[in-house]
């Protein structure tokens, strides 16, 4: 074989694989978008002569032009002259605008005079020629020739066909309803960078995974779940719509930050915020930063449409409760005063048993009427499979009532969509919010015996609510194992301990005066003997605790519920006995008072045991 015959066929070979290397994807729907600014990016390092500054070019793929006339006189990136390159032809239905020419100094001089939509990529093999290309510096990329054609259209396949296995995995994500964070870990491969999102109350509600805060800044972001102080204190939210916030390296982080606020409906939702640790900020970063946030979008609209219809603002923050995830004072002390909780004292959690995702349409209707319990203090949102409402007063005034409560859930869930609840205890502290909803769970668990139990009481009537209070016997007998942070917060806000508290603070007696009554089966006249008072005072005393506490001691579950407070309070207490703690209701001295008369006491010893206390 002559050198002649040899060089032609490599010449062959160079021009089929090249051919491969323009195959463009089967599916004309199935093609990439790649900006000029992130081709400019990749191609940095390839002997960069010339790049556009302004324009804001999309291309969905490439196509190689081998001579000058194929400019003028054919389709785009069809060569009349080489057959061979009719198989490197766009799919039809790209426009010209949206296709990269490849092609040599002569042609591309041709291409750009002839068609104005056209956008060359060439090499040069002069840098002085340069000034040719001037007049169409905003629709050449020109490099300097540092490799063959073939190399240079392998580069291109590469990252155009990297652009488009990335989007066609976000695209799948979005499809199968998957998260944030699938998507930003589905974008680490081609963005590189840490990358996190944020609500509008600052709660981180996804961060990338698959690369590690880099800086100390970003790491508390992540540990707290939340935005430090001092990025709070930025504008962020209150840009307008599609506008980039950057800042520069500073004394708070040493890379570069970009970020973009997510719109929903022209409301802020949050934003998508990355830090530039790996790859810097450049247009072309910017780029591909915004097909990531166009992407999780409408991801992010699934979220805000729970928030809206159930009226939850704050829906990430109560995750984060009921989670209990750490979270500093600090931090929610500002979620509270941002979802308008700063002056709830006392908060009751209910749980309407019926799945968002099962039957949304119920569920939506179960939360708007659970949104007008409690005179409307109250947020709904949605956990698990339940559509939960938190119940808030200012304190100990009888709002959270459990008379009440279930009263308007069988009137506003129970009757008219057949959707039971369970009802916690009241509370003092949302941070508790986590345990509050194990006692509703506890409250639906066992409402198979809490049924039973109804039915043999004539009195008692469908009411679709469970309390707490009512399945409590039934849990502390049940062979599970129990925590000791969850039994006290169950009895941290009883009526014995409230009492007990406030006979502490202001001399009186009701707690012992309620004890005796329920320990003499309600005989006021027996109360009376024993506290040394009128008849008709023990009754007025009794009413108007009765009124305050909005409860009834001639209901059995009532008075199961206020002898069990006073045994846990007993047992708490046990460093005292029983008759101490009785003295100290009637006389308000403090136990650590009470000990220095100790001496003096010991001459006139008092009953110390429960027999004692209820001769």
């Amino acid at each position: 074989m002559g050198r002649a015959e040899g060089n032609a066929r490599c010449a062959a070979g160079e021009q089929a694989l090249e051919d491969l290397l323009c195959q463009p994807p089967t599916s004309e729907n199935s093609l990439p978008h790649v900006t000029a600014a992130m081709l400019v990016d990749r191609l940095a390092s390839s002997g960069m002569l010339a790049a556009p500054t302004a324009s804001r070019r999309t291309f969905r793929w490439y196509a190689p032009i081998a001579c000058a006339q194929s400019a003028e006189e054919t389709p785009a990136a069809t060569c009349p002259t080489c057959p061979a390159c009719s198989p490197c032809a766009a799919p039809a239905r790209v426009s010209e605008s949206q296709l990269l020419f490849v092609c040599d100094a002569a042609s591309a001089r041709e291409l750009l005079a002839k068609r104005p939509a056209a956008f060359a990529l060439l090499q040069l093999d002069d840098a002085s020629r340069l000034a040719d290309f001037a007049p169409y510096r905003e629709r050449t990329i020109v490099l300097e020739r540092r490799c063959s054609l073939t190399h240079l259209l392998f580069l291109l396949q590469s990252f155009f066909v990297r652009i488009l296995i990335w989007e066609s995995d976000l695209e799948r994500i979005m499809l199968r309803q998957g998260t944030l964070t699938d998507m930003l870990d589905a974008s680490a491969s081609v963005i590189g960078n840490f990358i996190f999102v944020s609500d509008n109350n600052f709660n981180v509600i996804a961060r990338t995974t698959a690369v590690e805060p880099p800086d100390e800044l970003h790491r508390t972001i992540i540990d707290n779940g939340c935005l430090t102080p001092d990025t709070i204190a930025e504008k962020r939210f209150r840009l307008p719509e599609k506008t980039f916030y950057t800042r520069a390296a500073s004394e708070i982080t040493p890379f570069d930050r970009v970020s973009h606020p997510i719109h929903i409906n022209h409301s802020y939702f949050g934003s998508i915020s990355m830090a530039c640790n790996a790859m810097p900020d450049t247009e072309g970063m910017r780029d591909l930063f915004l097909t990531l946030v166009r992407r999780m979008t409408p991801l992010c609209e699934k979220i805000w449409s729970h928030e809206a219809q159930l009226n939850t603002p704050s829906y990430f923050f109560f995750s984060k409760l009921l989670e209990h995830a750490p979270l500093s004072e600090a931090y929610v002390s500002a979620q509270m005063d941002m979802a308008g909780l700063a002056d709830a004292g006392h908060f009751k959690l209910v749980a309407c048993d019926v799945d968002e995702g099962a039957d949304p349409k119920r569920a939506r209707l179960v939360a708007k009427a659970a949104s007008t319990l409690n005179d409307g203090n109250v947020r709904c949102f949605p956990h698990q499979s339940h559509v939960l409402a938190l119940l808030y007063s200012g304190g100990a005034d009888g709002k959270l009532a459990h008379s009440r409560t279930l009263d308007e859930l069988r009137r506003k869930v129970f009757e008219p969509y057949d959707v039971i609840s369970g009802v916690s205890s009241v509370f003092k502290n949302i941070t508790d919010l986590d345990l509050a909803f194990r006692q509703t769970q506890i409250a639906l668990g066992f409402r198979g015996a809490i049924l039973q139990e109804q039915f043999a009481d004539t009195s008692s009537h469908a009411r679709g609510a469970y309390l707490f209070e009512d399945a409590l016997l039934y849990y502390l007998i049940d062979p599970t194992a129990h925590d000791q942070r969850f039994v006290q917060f169950a009895f941290q806000c009883s009526i014995a301990s409230i009492l007990h508290q406030e006979d502490l603070e202001n001399g009186t007696n009701h707690l012992a005066l309620m004890w005796f009554y329920l320990q003499s089966e309600r005989n006021a006249t027996a109360v009376a003997q024993r506290m040394h008072m009128h008849r008709n005072t023990v009754l007025y005393h009794v009413e108007k605790i009765q009124r305050r506490f909005c409860f009834d001691l001639s209901s059995k579950t009532a008075r199961d519920w206020m002898l069990l407070s006073f045994k846990y309070l007993f047992l708490t207490l046990s460093n005292e006995s029983l008759s101490q703690i009785f003295g100290e209701a009637a006389t308000g001295e403090r136990p650590e008072d009470r000990r220095k008369g100790a001496g003096a006491q010991a001459s006139n010893p008092q009953p110390t045991t429960m027999e004692d206390l209820t001769k």
